[in-house]
């Protein structure tokens, strides 16, 4: 009489199911993790934005308190010397001036990665008069706005609103001196 062994090579459908389920767990628990911490990195790159931001327009119009020129870049690259927009009746142009450096000089982009037709959306708009503005329409984008006496300060003033997260904002005043 003979005797067959049965040897078993393989694993068995409960193992595989058992192990496919371990892996789907571990990467579900990978994917919120790592989606936490873009959205993590976000926040923190458009709050690094919006101070970066305020001090480059408050160096702005010191260099022009200064006496010195103030050379930025547009659509059609270099400009003239720009303080002279400062000193007019209001700071209307000196912010259209800044929010064209920033969009074609230097192309700051939103952190979120929105494009539009390929482009980055702009990180820095131009935003209304004060009594007019509207919020940012996104996260990662400032909105630079003119004001007169905006915060209980009596001055001409860059108001700058960042959309940080949705329904989240952070909000700077500079006063021209």
């Amino acid at each position: 009489m003979t005797t067959y062994l049965k040897l078993n090579k393989g694993f068995s459908l409960v193992e595989l199911l058992v192990v496919v389920a371990i892996i789907g767990t571990l990467s579900g628990i990978g994917l919120i993790a790592y989606n936490l911490y873009i959205t993590a990195s976000q926040k923190k790159i458009t709050e690094s934005n919006h101070t970066n931001l305020t001090k480059r327009v408050m160096t702005s119009m010191m260099v022009c308190d200064a006496g010195m020129e103030l050379i930025l870049n547009d659509e059609n690259g270099k400009t003239t010397d720009q303080c002279d927009k400062m000193k007019e009746e209001n700071l209307a142009n000196f912010r259209t001036a800044l929010v064209k450096h920033f969009q074609n000089g230097e192309r700051w982009c939103s952190p979120f990665g929105q494009y539009d037709g390929g482009i980055c959306v702009a990180a820095v708009i131009e935003g209304e008069d004060y009594e007019d503005f509207n919020n940012p329409s996104m996260p990662g984008v400032s909105k630079l706005i003119y004001g007169t006496n905006i915060a209980g300060k009596i001055c001409q003033s860059i108001f700058i609103r960042t959309e940080i997260l949705p329904s989240e904002y952070k909000e700077s005043t500079v006063c021209k001196p």
